[in-house]
């Protein structure tokens, strides 16, 4: 049975987290060897997954993405950027007597979670491209469904 959380239960359980930190858990960023530097127009593809944990005292939603970017080189399309990565975002669960569940997250993921990650992966992004001698590669603010 798929059962719905209303907006009371919602917002009940978001006041039961107390943020701890949000941290950078894991990342790849690889460049292609063949990526020239007359390359205009870098498209850029990404996705994102988004998981959660909860212990008795702590509750972890994690943040998968990847950015893949391609761009035609002598006419022909090439990958010549992939970046992957996952950011925590921990909390402390002050009420030990609220379930967390999936009704939840599934809200939670769709609205709030998004918005409060989103500007750490487009930093993220940002600043390595231009350390990897790249063109800022700057996002979008992410619109939530």
């Amino acid at each position: 049975m798929n059962k719905k959380i209303s907006r009371e239960e919602y917002l009940k359980i978001l006041q039961s987290l107390k943020l701890k930190d949000v941290s950078l858990r894991e990342s790849r960023w690889k460049v292609s060897d063949t990526f020239s530097r007359q390359a205009t127009q870098i498209a850029l593809k990404l996705s994102d997954k988004y998981t959660y944990q909860k212990t008795d005292e702590f509750v972890f939603y994690d943040c998968y993405f990847v950015l893949n970017g391609t761009t035609k080189i002598n006419e022909i399309e090439e990958k010549i950027l992939s970046v992957s990565g996952k950011f925590r975002v921990s909390y402390f669960l002050l009420d030990k007597k609220i379930t967390l569940d999936n009704d939840f997250f599934d809200v939670y993921k769709k609205s709030n979670l998004p918005l409060f990650i989103w500007p750490y992966i487009r930093e993220f992004i940002q600043s390595m491209s231009i350390r990897a001698s790249l063109p800022p590669l700057i996002l979008p603010i992410k619109i939530c469904e």
